[in-house]
């Protein structure tokens, strides 16, 4: 945050180690807390006359009295398009569910999950194309200029904050890494959509080749579906290596049979740390995979 017309950081209670040292580094001023809802930070709040807390990424449950202590409260930065997403793994969970934009969504705290109203949106574009990583960074990288945003909003005397409704929008839980559990009788786009949320080491999409977990970091749909004709109901295909897939010049790709055809799988590893490794020197034709 850079402008500084708007505002002044009086200090930063930081959750992790980089996020210690690029406060260092800037020479703000580091909180020391493990309790943000303790007296002794409720105190501070008001020694530093603090007129707003922002809260990025700090996973604690702010309580009524620190909520109320600075005079615009507590703003949280929120990695969707509330009041949809609300909860945990928000980019993951919209391109799960096929989303073609996310967003930042900077709301005011309440002590309820993500139900606040709401001071500053942005949304952000998701390509066909786009995996977790890439909408992640792009995400990350607007973050600042949400913010200042929303700090610009609370300022004006015009704006109104808007409300959410009760009983409006949709709450998702935290991924495990059990989720990442492919079904082949699903749809081609559905997996395709679960292993380009899940590019990230520990949370690849994957499945069982005989005894052994096979994750998969990168897959491609092919136009028109080229196994479409083979489904008609026939559970044979599903989950089997069919063939070569001959649109990818590298011949590093390998058609696996889902639920309304194939898809391709380009890079997988049995162990998390080799998932970008060329399919077909993991897979070969007739295997199966569950």
């Amino acid at each position: 945050m850079k402008r500084s017309d708007l505002a002044e950081i009086v200090g930063v209670v930081a959750a992790d180690d980089l996020v210690k040292k690029a406060v260092q580094d800037a020479n703000l001023n580091l909180l020391n807390y493990d309790d943000i809802n303790s007296e002794s930070f409720i105190y501070k709040v008001k020694e530093l006359h603090a007129e707003l807390l922002v809260n990025v990424i700090f996973l604690t449950k702010y309580r009524s009295r620190i909520l109320q202590t600075p005079r615009y409260g507590v703003a949280n930065v929120h990695p969707s398009l509330l009041p949809f997403y609300r909860g945990r793994d928000c980019i993951r969970w919209a391109m799960i569910y096929g989303e073609q934009h996310v967003g930042i969504t900077v709301h005011r705290m309440d002590e309820s999950l993500d139900t606040g109203p709401i001071i500053a949106q942005e949304k952000i574009p998701v390509g066909p194309n786009d995996y977790f990583l890439d909408v992640r960074e792009r995400v990350k990288a607007l973050y600042p200029t949400v913010i200042l945003q929303a700090i610009q909003n609370l300022l004006s005397e015009k704006f109104q904050v808007k409300t959410q409704t009760l009983g409006e929008g949709t709450y998702f839980p935290h991924r495990s890494r059990e989720d990442g559990k492919i079904n082949w009788t699903d749809s081609s786009l559905n997996i395709y959509n679960l292993v380009r949320a899940s590019c990230e080491p520990g949370f690849y999409a994957y499945t069982n080749l005989g005894e052994r977990k096979l994750y998969i970091s990168k897959c491609n749909l092919r136009p028109g579906n080229l196994y479409e004709r083979l489904h008609s109901g026939n559970s044979q295909i599903w989950g089997r290596a069919l063939d070569h897939d001959h649109y990818d010049q590298t011949g590093n790709s390998m058609l696996i049979g889902t639920g309304d055809g194939a898809i391709s799988i380009e890079k997988c590893g049995f162990e998390s740390a080799d998932a970008e490794e060329p399919s077909v020197d993991k897979l070969k034709r007739g295997d199966k995979l569950s």
